[in-house]
């Protein structure tokens, strides 16, 4: 499976945004609009793939009820009603994983325009209309871990993967072992989620001095980052991170700190050639780390707000800047 709906969920974006703002919006409307933002690049990218032009691969969004006018209720009627239009009998659209994933994509794409309580509503409904085929469950569960879960994806959000991963890993739909295996997930997750403390941990600089993350203080945010010399993505991120201008603001401004920890014990800190008004250094125990660190995928990069809650959890250089622009304003 590859991000091939990236594309399609930008402009499948659009379409959600021009919904929310208006007081309603036929069937028909919604079905066309899909075609023009969403089913186009899907098509583009599988077309050598697939022959089998039956299956349209959007669903149309439901009709909302003109008395529906704030867009977070709309929203919430959107996710509550999207799989209407399909039957979860019809094991052909069900087991095509193109159509699955490129309708599981614009689905979650409601997600930030609804309240928590919304989206776990949504959720246990498709889950719900879902559970008699239990290939199709498996698939919900490959596609929540692969959009929302640790990794690359764009989409990636942790307090969307944990609303999946808490109804999926008690769902009787699914195998046991995969129950479990969605639990430990579950657990790890939580561990990380934002909002919660961040633990500390104690790092070895260049200069072999002894530092801990806690000792940086209550009146900075905190960029920390996790690397390995040996990742191409590591490099990419650090050099993403160091030449952005908005990050040396912030530094000179008092407001923001920096600590990126080498996780390859047979490193060099100099080799990297990181900023020079960055914290570096080695963890002092690894198998400490990595007990209460999901270090899976490089890097793993988190913003910490000055109390060391944790405010964001990604991989991705990108989101970490969107974020600290917001601070900036």
């Amino acid at each position: 499976m590859h991000y091939i709906l990236m594309s399609c969920k930008r402009l499948y974006n659009v379409l959600i945004l021009i919904v929310l703002a208006m007081t309603s919006v036929s069937s028909v409307q919604a079905t066309t609009a899909c075609a023009d933002f969403a089913i186009w690049p899907a098509q583009i990218n599988q077309k050598d793939a697939r022959s089998d032009d039956s299956i349209t691969l959007t669903l149309p969004l439901p009709e909302v009820p003109r008395t529906l006018t704030r867009p977070q209720e709309r929203a919430a009627y959107i996710m509550e009603h999207f799989w209407d239009a399909m039957d979860f009998a019809d094991t052909t659209a069900c087991h095509d994983r193109e159509f699955m994933e490129q309708n599981f994509v614009n689905f979650i794409s409601l997600f930030p325009h609804a309240t928590s309580a919304a989206i776990d509503t949504a959720i246990t409904i498709f889950i719900d209309k879902a559970a008699a085929d239990s290939a199709l469950m498996v698939n919900i569960s490959e596609m929540a871990g692969y959009y929302l879960g640790p990794g690359l994806s764009p989409m990636r959000n942790a307090l969307y993967h944990i609303a999946f991963l808490e109804k999926l890993s008690l769902h009787p739909g699914l195998p046991r072992n995969e129950r479990d295996r969605l639990a430990y997930s579950l657990t790890m997750a939580r561990k990380e989620s934002p909002g919660t403390l961040i633990p500390d941990f104690a790092y070895i600089d260049g200069n072999n001095a002894r530092h801990t993350l806690y000792e940086a203080g209550r009146t900075k945010y905190i960029v920390l980052m996790f690397y390995d010399p040996e990742c191409d993505r590591c490099t990419d991120a650090i050099t993403e991170l160091g030449k952005a201008g908005l990050v040396q603001d912030l530094i000179i401004s008092n407001r923001l700190d920096v600590i990126a920890i080498d996780v390859n014990p047979d490193s060099s800190l100099a080799d990297m050639k990181l900023a020079k008004d960055w914290h570096t250094g080695h963890p002092t125990d690894i198998n400490f780390l990595y007990s209460k660190f999901t270090l899976d995928d490089m890097p793993a990069i988190y913003l910490l707000k000055p109390d060391k809650t944790i405010l964001v959890k990604d991989s991705s250089a990108e989101r970490i800047l969107m974020f600290l622009g917001k601070l900036d304003e």
